[in-house]
């Protein structure tokens, strides 16, 4: 395979860059956020995030405060390589790619080598880099189903205080309007609704197990006070808390 390949170092400004090029463009996170937009799709490179952008794809990126990113320019021709087949297509059809725990700490250490040995961009990590990005392309189809499980995960663990969807995607290493695409597709609700959903869940759980009054109840399961979860259970399930208890437990006697 004939291939030509530049890694570099680059931060950006805190203001909006629009363009296209004829080569593919891999971006990866080494400090700070980079909002993107891809062919009309958006999202960050950032933490364990990375963006590919296929040759003349229009994106647009900007970024906010300190920032630095690994950034491989690859221009490639015809190949019979499959992990670069598919990571060409991929590019093609998705243009962000979840990083795991081993390519992140693949692109600190070239970050490191690269702000202290900028020549060191032509020492081979080039290809390095594209192979182990290409090798994960395999997996990379799954990735959304990751980050469903990442913020239902996190929802689970921390509903029972203030929570947004800024944060939980965060979690899931992603943007909020991805996640939120992502929940409406794979859960058919969004990931606000769940988080209310969860909420109510263990509110209706303890309402029968403990004796703790209803007002106690809506501050441990995250609600800001009583009357939000006696209206959401009303709307939701068609039941008051006080009522839901009383029809819930046993008669005795």
């Amino acid at each position: 395979m004939a291939h030509a390949l530049d890694l570099s170092l680059r931060s950006y400004a805190a203001q909006t860059l629009r363009h296209s090029h004829a080569y593919h463009q891999i971006v990866l996170p080494v400090a700070g956020v980079l909002e993107m937009e891809v062919a009309g799709k958006g999202g960050q490179v950032a933490g364990c995030q990375a963006a590919l952008i296929a040759a003349g794809r229009d994106h647009s990126c900007e970024a906010a405060g300190e920032n630095r990113f690994v950034v491989l320019d690859w221009l490639a021709d015809d190949s019979d390589d499959c992990e670069l087949a598919r990571l060409s297509d991929l590019a093609e059809r998705r243009p962000f790619l979840a990083c795991d725990p081993g390519l992140q700490h693949l692109v600190s250490f070239l970050g490191g080598e690269l702000r202290d040995r900028p020549a060191a961009g032509g020492r081979g990590w080039g290809a390095l880099l594209l192979a182990a990005v290409a090798a994960r392309t395999g997996a990379a189809r799954p990735a959304s189903s990751r980050q469903v499980a990442r913020a239902i995960a996190y929802i689970r663990a921390h509903h029972h205080r203030r929570l947004g969807v800024a944060e939980i995607a965060g979690a899931a290493c992603c943007s909020a309007s991805h996640l939120h695409a992502l929940f409406q597709r794979r859960l058919g609700t969004s990931p606000m609704d769940y988080l209310t959903e969860t909420r109510l869940d263990e509110a209706m759980s303890l309402l029968v197990a403990s004796e703790e009054p209803i007002s106690a109840i809506a501050l441990q399961t995250g609600h800001a006070d009583q009357s939000v979860p006696t209206r959401s259970m009303k709307r939701r399930r068609g039941i008051t808390p006080a009522e839901y208890r009383r029809r819930a437990r046993p008669v005795c006697g």
